[in-house]
């Protein structure tokens, strides 16, 4: 799952490079990112959604420049996938298509694209449907609930969860005028903490290389660019619930927008790679190298957290459990 992770982060990239771009640059970058590798050793579901997004990520951006229902198919199969490993990949089944309203003469089609790449979801719902009422248990239907694993994504479980500790702040802090400055300061401080944890996670280099390369027009960013920082866009909403009803954000939960956001990252520091090389800015050059050798070497040689756990649950289960 992380080797097609990577290899669908370079495909990606293929797509939404410059002429300049290069692969193996990426392929570099993405090896060497500090993030993925600090949960190598890890046995997480998350590495199944993180290997499957990106790939219908790079089926999206096909269907965007050839419409066709075959890319549709592509991009629905590998949602499916992702979906099967975190739920939240429903998100992006619901809004990515939402993409094409910002399409200069794509917006009178919405809908067909809609209909597109939803279609098998769609069939399949029908079927289901149709299942059901023909074995005559439609009165169940009324019954069926949303997967407890999105019961976070409930509004009114959000603002719940925001009100409580809202008023516990405001209990707890006599000079708080009111319970809506408890919730102003909740609200704000969790928006902060969702962008605090995505940028510690892709880097402070990575990030004055981006936004310094962008103030300086560095590189002209393809249309396919933007989706990707659509899809970065959907995979943030999707981390505000969680920190918003548990006040807690696991650095795992942002390897996609981490991902997302480093592919556009990657092309002005691939570009900064190109002009350093160009310029003969031998000391920089070999500076910005011996760094990036850094951490894909570390990512390589490290094993990550100690393997003593695992050797201590196994000593316990030859003692206590039979043969």
């Amino acid at each position: 799952l992380m080797m097609l992770a990577c290899v669908a982060f370079v495909r990606v990239y293929e797509e939404i490079k410059n002429e300049a771009g290069r692969l193996w640059v990426a392929a570099l970058l993405v090896l060497a990112l500090p993030i993925l590798n600090e949960y190598r050793e890890f046995v997480i579901r998350g590495f199944g959604f993180l290997a499957f997004m990106p790939l219908a990520l790079f089926f999206f951006i096909r269907y965007s420049r050839a419409p066709e229902v075959g890319n549709a198919v592509k991009w629905q199969v590998a949602l499916s996938m992702a979906i099967l490993f975190r739920i939240e990949g429903v998100a992006f089944l619901v809004l990515a298509p939402a993409y094409f309203v910002f399409v200069a003469g794509q917006r009178r089609r919405i809908l067909l694209h809609y209909l597109r790449l939803n279609s098998l979801f769609i069939a399949a719902s029908f079927v289901v449907l149709t299942a059901i009422f023909i074995s005559g248990k439609a009165g169940q239907l009324a019954e069926i609930r949303l997967p407890y694993q999105l019961d976070y994504t409930s509004p009114l479980a959000l603002i719940g969860a925001i009100n409580r500790e809202a008023e516990a702040m405001f209990a707890r802090n006599i000079f708080m005028a009111n319970v809506e400055e408890a919730r102003l300061i909740l609200a704000f401080g969790l928006m902060v903490l969702v962008l605090t944890k995505v940028a510690s996670n892709i880097g402070l280099p990575a990030l004055v290389v981006w936004g310094f390369g962008a103030y300086r027009k560095w590189i002209r960013l393809s249309p396919e660019s933007f989706i990707v920082l659509y899809f970065a866009f959907i995979s943030w909403m999707t981390l505000v619930p969680v920190a918003s009803n548990y006040f807690f954000l696991s650095s795992r939960y942002t390897l996609l927008i981490v991902l997302l956001l480093f592919l556009v990252a990657a092309q002005y520091i691939d570009h900064l790679f190109l002009k350093l090389s160009q310029h003969r800015q031998k000391r920089f050059h070999t500076m910005a190298w011996i760094l990036l050798l850094v951490l894909f070497l570390d990512g390589l040689i490290s094993g990550g957290a100690s393997k003593g756990v695992i050797r201590d649950a196994g000593e316990w289960v030859a003692a206590e459990l039979d043969a």
